[in-house]
C-alpha cells in the first residue's frame, strides 16, 4: 500500500528519504487505524443487521472516494508525463 520509497527516490535527497517514507506509510496507513474505532462505534450505536449495513454503506463510500482519488492521481501523472515527453 505503501509507496513513499518510490517517492523519495525522485523527489528528495537521500538525508531525509526515511522520514519521508514513514510520514508517507503514516498517511497511508492512518484510516486502517481508526477505522475499526469508528466501525465500533456504528455498530454499538445501531445493534444488528442495521448497524452492519451502516457499516458497509460507510466501506462502500469511502471506496468509492478513493477510486476517485486514484482515477484523478492517475489523470494528473498522465497529464505530468505528456508534458515531461513534450518538452524532452
Amino acid at each position: 500500500m505503501c509507496s513513499g520509497r518510490r517517492w523519495t527516490r525522485s523527489a528528495s535527497p537521500n538525508q531525509v528519504s526515511g522520514t519521508a517514507f514513514g510520514i508517507a506509510c503514516l498517511v497511508g496507513y492512518a484510516p486502517g487505524m481508526f477505522a475499526f474505532l469508528v466501525y465500533g462505534a456504528i455498530l454499538d450505536a445501531n445493534p444488528g443487521a442495521a448497524g452492519y449495513h451502516l457499516v458497509f454503506i460507510l466501506m462502500a463510500a469511502l471506496a468509492l472516494v478513493g477510486a476517485g482519488v486514484a482515477t484523478g492521481l492517475a489523470r494528473v501523472a498522465r497529464a505530468y508525463r505528456t508534458a515531461a515527453v513534450g518538452e524532452g
